[in-house]
């Protein structure tokens, strides 16, 4: 996952925020876009890996996340 938590894109600081209103939250399935490491948990080190990739370009999420 590229750290596109909203869908919107790109990875902004408004992603951080959609995420951390779901930490924690586990099992999650394997296309919420909130698990950015696709551990199937949506934890702190998910918003850790999306705030390394703010701001970014327009990202493409990968097939099946």
């Amino acid at each position: 996952n590229q750290g596109d938590a909203n869908g919107d894109g790109r990875v902004l600081f408004n992603d951080l925020g959609f995420i951390n209103t779901q930490i924690p939250s586990s099992p999650v399935a394997d296309n919420v876009r909130r698990d950015i490491n696709g551990d199937a948990s949506i934890l702190f080190s998910d918003l850790a890996a999306a705030n390394s990739r703010v701001p970014s370009d327009l990202v493409v999420k990968p097939v099946g996340h």
